[in-house]
């Protein structure tokens, strides 16, 4: 929820008036995948990094997957989430997310996709990574 102050002040040819008032707006707003993943190739033992810009008020929440099975991190595998609006607050509504994988190899070939949620709405980008041999 995104709180304002408003002020509002009348007045007429025989009075004024002022109303000091607090007015609580909820701003919502669907997941939306802002910059995509791309389709990338890299050979073994190489690094790749995909990144993806997400917004929506409530922050969503983000999954990333390989040929529709859900990530998780590893040694070879990095997740990073960075706020693009410089805070850490929750209402906060920009995201960039990054996977990085080290010491590529023929099984992380194969789409990719991040899944953006929350409770206004879903979206999901995808990419391909080709791995080629030395």
């Amino acid at each position: 929820m995104i709180d304002f102050i408003y002020l509002l002040h009348v007045e007429s040819t025989t009075q004024r008036s002022t109303i000091n008032s607090d007015l609580y707006v909820t701003s919502e707003l669907g997941a939306r995948i802002l910059l995509p993943l791309v389709d990338m190739t890299c050979t073994t033992g190489g690094k790749i990094q995909m990144k993806a810009k997400v917004c929506g008020i409530p922050v969503p929440r983000c999954t990333w997957l390989h040929n529709g099975v859900p990530l998780t991190a590893s040694s070879r595998r990095r997740f990073y989430q960075e706020d693009m609006n410089g805070t850490s607050s929750s209402s906060s509504s920009e995201l960039m997310l990054k996977l990085e994988i080290s010491e590529i190899t023929t099984a992380d070939a194969g789409l990719y996709s991040l899944v953006a949620t929350n409770k206004y709405g879903s979206q999901t980008c995808s990419a391909v990574i080709e791995v080629f041999g030395k």
